[in-house]
């Protein structure tokens, strides 16, 4: 587990080239503040189980 709490992030693009388990990938991307700006940036691996997603921004 990478965190205690969930974080909210904005992915740019899949490591495709990073292994890690079966069904899960590599995503480089920011984290978002509770305002959606980007205080971070960060590479995990997150539980397919657990991703939520939202509607892009533009």
């Amino acid at each position: 587990m990478q965190f205690i709490r969930p974080i909210t992030v904005r992915v740019i693009r899949v490591l495709t080239g990073w292994h890690t388990y079966d069904g899960w990938v590599w995503v480089d991307a920011y984290q978002l503040n509770a305002a959606g700006d980007a205080v971070r940036r960060r590479n995990t691996r997150p539980d397919p189980a657990a991703v939520r997603t939202t509607a892009a921004i533009r």
